[in-house]
Order: C-alpha cells, then structure tokens, then sequence
C-alpha cells in the first residue's frame, strides 16, 4: 500500500455539497486521515478478476453538475478527451451528459431505469447508459 495524502488533526473535510454548490465541511477531526491506494494484486489469465476496470454512467439530458469554486471537481481523462468530473462520494451511479457521450462517439444502451431520485428528492430522467474507462492521473478506471 502507497500513502496518497494525509490530513493533519483538525483539517476541515468536506461532505459532498450543498444544493447552492456550497462544500458540506465536517468538523475538523481530532487525529489524522490516512489516504491510502493498494494497486490490484496480480492474478491468473481468466479468472473471475480478469477483466478491463470501467464506471458505468448514466446518461442525462443536460450536464447535471453544478460549477463554482466551492464544487470538488476533477479533472479525468476518457477517450483521449480530458473532463471535469464532480467529486461525490455519496452518489449511487455516475452522470455524464448527452452533448458528451455524442462528442465521444458513443452509443448509449437502453437503461432498465427511466429516471432518478436525486439527493434534493427531485427527479431526472435518464436517456441511457454507456461505460467508460477513466484515468486520474496514473489510475485507470
């Protein structure tokens, strides 16, 4: 395992944000937060982790993600292309919008949802899903 970062006791932390794009802060902790990657081990051709890494998307009509400077946005690479991608620990499914997927050159499949309850209890519908491979800068996933 590989030591990424480490917070200091008291540092501010955030929780995802705000329906105004504001950070949610936790309060500072008293001891320190470790970051830790542990890079896949290796394992025998075929077996049941032998496969590509990729994040499924749901397709929406209309980019959803807020901008500003208080949004944690990342930047990831996909196809070639460099995005912004919005940092939300606690989403259940990724979102990627439409005038993306085209200027991927990608065909999105039919979805078994038709909408999404957001985290404000509002709706979104959704048009379909694609995978994709991401890279953060040297993790691809």
């Amino acid at each position: 395992m590989r030591l990424i970062r480490r917070f200091e006791p008291g540092t501010v932390m955030f929780n995802g944000v705000d329906l105004s794009g504001a950070p949610v802060p936790l309060p500072g902790l008293p001891y320190s937060v470790d970051v830790w990657f542990d890079p896949l081990l290796p394992h025998e051709p075929g077996s049941a982790t032998d496969f590509e890494p990729s994040i499924r998307a749901m397709l929406s009509p209309k980019a959803l993600a807020m901008t500003g400077a208080g949004v944690p946005l990342i930047q990831v690479g996909v196809a070639g292309r460099d995005l912004k991608a919005l940092v939300d620990t606690g989403a259940s499914d990724d979102f990627i919008s439409e005038a993306e997927v085209n200027a991927l050159g990608l065909t999105p499949k039919s979805s078994e949802w038709s909408h999404v309850t957001l985290a404000d209890g509002g709706k979104q519908s959704i048009l379909g899903r694609v995978t994709l491979r991401l890279c953060l800068g040297p993790l691809r996933i």
